[in-house]
């Protein structure tokens, strides 16, 4: 039987004790803010998603300013997250090309 795969989760548990404490400690489990506008139409709940969208870019854009030369790790997982959240913001973007 290959012995790789428990290798491979015995390392990815420490990458993630890793990024958790070079965090600061473990994350919190309280519930951010939701938001709810009353607006149900398409058009606005696409522009509401975008909103998000970009606001999450914009985190993802800070950590990777902040963790730039400090963590390889936590810097990677940045730049994974900028080319997700710019994927997500395109296709929001398309969407509402075709409802303008």
């Amino acid at each position: 039987m290959d012995a790789r795969p428990g290798r491979r989760v015995a390392a990815a548990r420490r990458r993630g004790r890793g990024v958790r404490d070079g965090a600061g400690g473990p994350p919190s489990l309280s519930i951010g803010k939701l938001l709810e506008t009353r607006h149900h139409d398409i058009d606005q709940i696409l522009r509401e998603a975008l909103e998000h969208e970009t606001q999450g870019l914009a985190c993802y854009r800070a950590l990777l300013e902040i963790t730039r030369d400090a963590s390889i790790s936590l810097e990677e997982y940045a730049r994974k997250m900028i080319a997700s959240e710019e994927m997500h913001v395109s296709e929001v973007e398309k969407m509402l090309r075709r409802v303008d």
